[in-house]
């Protein structure tokens, strides 16, 4: 990573913030087992999904952080990504650094479209 182009310093105070919240969350869920027969679940599926909020922002994050000396790309990238992990699809995504990754790859039809998260994440069933 270019330690340049990424200031972590904001990164980790937001994502400190939102810890807290989801620790405070877990906090009145403890209590409210106490004092409440409501079913908890429902708190439960709002925590979990404010976790996975916290780990897609700093997943992007340092996802665009890694890339952006490599491809100006970046932003697709970081979205088609995000798009497939929540379908729960893999991929595989190159990007050619310091050595070439031609004699590797199987030559294809160019079609001359510009790359967006749309066309990463289009496949064949």
């Amino acid at each position: 990573m270019d330690p340049t182009n990424c200031d972590f310093s904001p990164m980790k105070q937001t994502l400190k913030e939102e810890l807290l919240q989801v620790i405070i969350s877990l906090q009145q869920s403890v209590e409210a087992m106490d004092t409440n027969t409501n079913c908890l679940l429902g708190n439960f599926e709002k925590i979990k999904e404010k976790f996975v909020t916290i780990e897609m922002k700093a997943a992007t994050f340092y996802l665009n952080c890694y890339l952006s000396p490599f491809t100006e790309k970046y932003p697709e990238l970081s979205h088609c990504v995000q798009n497939m992990s929540k379908r729960r699809h893999g991929g595989l995504i190159v990007i050619e650094r310091e050595d070439t990754v031609a004699s590797i790859i199987q030559p294809g039809i160019h079609i001359g479209a510009e790359v967006t998260h749309s066309l990463l994440e289009s496949h064949v069933c």
